[in-house]
């Protein structure tokens, strides 16, 4: 078990190398000297925060710092503020955005659930303000000027929702960013070189249909879509195993089981089931976090449809317990593998095209909404594509089998 430090100092730097490592891969074109980068982050994070302004200084690039609101700050925002407060764009945000050439986000939840209770209408309505913002750091980011990354930090918090202590849950984060591994920016570059190879043979299918079938009820088919490729290990989550790609939302059936607890919003959903008709959720229930799970598939017209499919080979996730938060569990690798899918927004970069604008999204069926919701599954599952020249098997039993 690690001590109070949860890190040393070597592996803390480690850290904050392979988070701008991460932030250079995930732009399109290289950094510039003395661009300005955003370093977001949870208070407890501070450490890493520390480490990485400093890195970025070496890097010849200026960071600016900014804390995340607290739990009370949240709660108290969406529990006072009037619709016109949450409403509200501070003033300089969109300057900001616009000038950014990155942004490096710390994750350090000090609560999990702490939006219990809160109207799920004011969340809803305090990110669709925000979706002016989102829309144009997309489009920023498919320039080459803009590039993302996220990171996590442990917290008591996150350790027990995943039923751990807190050294034991640093431990895993470690292991999982391959801190330990001497040089981890080198180890993540063999890695990255591994999955482009099985990104250019799911690449090779073209638009098929695809159709998952899972020991926990799961029965669902959708099509790829036309002008399409997947994506993986892009430098935006830190760290990443899964290959994903935003299908044709209008194509979406069938049933979807999940089976990993998620957080959304400071609320927790767990044993959801979805059912999929004409591209749109019709059916939707949960064992815990049902009433407010269905108030988040309102917050706009696309959040009842699909913007992702994700899976995940086992055999290069070393991610063997739920973590408590969706940027691991969402590469969770255990005995099968795992799969997710996410309601609301679609990524862009898995156009194929120079530039997906919204004439091209609404023609090729990329989904648009405030919302992006991973929703998780680790049963045992086969994944079967439908080709001109017959039925192929791409994935069975936590490994690809291209």
């Amino acid at each position: 078990m690690r001590n109070e430090g949860l890190f040393s100092s070597e592996e803390l730097g480690a850290y904050a190398r392979l988070l701008f490592w991460g932030l250079a891969r995930s732009r399109r074109t290289p950094l510039r000297k003395s661009e300005l980068v955003q370093v977001r982050f949870d208070l407890p994070a501070l450490p890493l925060a520390e480490e990485l302004c400093d890195c970025l200084l070496e890097e010849g690039l200026l960071p600016l710092a900014r804390m995340l609101p607290t739990p009370r700050m949240e709660r108290d925002l969406y529990a006072k503020a009037n619709r016109r407060r949450l409403s509200l764009v501070p003033p300089g945000e969109q300057e900001l955005a616009d000038s950014l050439g990155g942004t490096i986000t710390l994750m350090a939840p000090s609560s999990l659930e702490h939006l219990q209770g809160v109207d799920p209408e004011s969340i809803a309505l305090y990110r669709q303000s925000r979706r002016s913002l989102q829309e144009s750091a997309r489009m920023r980011e498919q320039q080459g000027a803009y590039g993302w990354t996220l990171g996590l930090w442990p917290t008591p918090a996150l350790a027990q929702g995943a039923g751990m202590p807190l050294g034991d849950y640093a431990e895993e984060l470690a292991r999982a960013c391959y801190l330990g591994a001497g040089d981890a920016v080198a180890a993540w570059r063999r890695l990255a070189r591994k999955l482009d190879g099985f990104k250019g043979r799911l690449n090779s299918l073209g638009n098929a249909r695809v159709r998952v079938e899972a020991e926990d009820g799961t029965d669902f088919s959708v099509a790829i879509g036309e002008q399409r490729r997947w994506a993986g290990l892009t430098g935006r989550n830190i760290p990443s195993f899964e290959l994903y790609v935003s299908p044709d939302w209008r194509t979406a059936e069938g049933v979807f089981c999940a089976d990993m607890p998620t957080y959304l919003g400071g609320n927790m959903v767990s044993g959801m089931r979805l059912e999929f008709r004409q591209g749109r959720v019709t059916r939707f229930s949960a064992r815990h976090g049902q009433e407010f799970a269905i108030r988040q598939l309102m917050t706009d017209e696309g959040a009842a449809q699909l913007g992702e499919l994700a899976l995940v080979d086992k055999r290069f996730s070393p991610i063997r317990r739920c973590m408590a938060h969706g940027l691991y569990d969402e590469n969770f690798g255990g005995a099968h593998g795992s799969m997710h899918i996410a309601l609301g927004q679609s990524y862009a970069n898995t156009y194929a095209g120079e530039m997906l604008h919204a004439e091209q999204a609404r023609q090729y069926g990329f989904n648009s909404s405030s919302l992006h919701w991973d929703l998780i599954s680790t049963a045992r599952r086969r994944v079967t594509a439908f080709l001109p020249a017959g039925t192929r098997v791409i994935y069975e039993d936590g490994e690809f089998t291209l």
